[in-house]
């Protein structure tokens, strides 16, 4: 049966490798919508547990091993080894092909253009993909609070190792409050 899934998940992950911009996080709303929604190949929780674990190892590995696991578990050991693959080719692929006709061309007015338009398409991305991970791991309004006061923390430029001593403490805080949905 996990085999059978293979295909589907390459076709899948190829096709958010060319749509989406600045991988990662951006990626959680997508797997959620296809992996726990639309396939039903996971639980929300397990989704939500791979991206914890993942993020939490130091490297630039984080989002190939995020994609390893799903296919892991989605498909089994060979999708441990497609997923990243179908996830990373493509997008490489095709940088690799508009890279020389997007150099031959310094000051081109639409580069300009398509460098300003994609930025909000990019920052839109982040925000649902935050949301989505929120939402999978049914953070209910304790994690929603803890992670708008992060934000705000670090868009107020505190540093990165206080603001999650201050999620802690604030998720604690809110756990501890009766009547307060974890």
């Amino acid at each position: 049966m996990a085999e059978e899934r293979l295909p589907l998940l390459t076709l899948i992950l190829a096709i958010l490798s060319l749509v989406s911009i600045g991988g990662g996080p951006k990626l959680m709303a997508p797997f959620a919508h296809e992996f726990v929604r639309v396939h039903h190949w996971m639980s929300g929780a397990a989704l939500a547990g791979v991206y914890g674990l993942t993020r939490g190892i130091p490297g630039l590995g984080g989002m190939i091993l995020l994609v390893g696991f799903v296919g892991w578990t989605i498909a089994g050991t060979a999708g441990s080894i497609v997923a990243p693959l179908a996830l990373l080719l493509p997008s490489s692929l095709l940088c690799f092909a508009v890279a020389p006709f997007w150099q031959a061309r310094p000051g081109a007015p639409w580069k300009t253009l398509a460098q300003h338009t994609i930025r909000p398409v990019a920052v839109g991305q982040g925000f649902l993909g935050g949301i989505a991970v929120l939402h999978i791991a049914q953070g209910g309004h304790a994690g929603l609070a803890v992670a708008a006061a992060a934000f705000c923390a670090r868009l107020a430029g505190m540093q990165t190792l206080a603001v999650l001593g201050l999620g802690g403490v604030l998720f604690t805080a809110l756990q501890a409050m009766p009547g307060v949905t974890l």
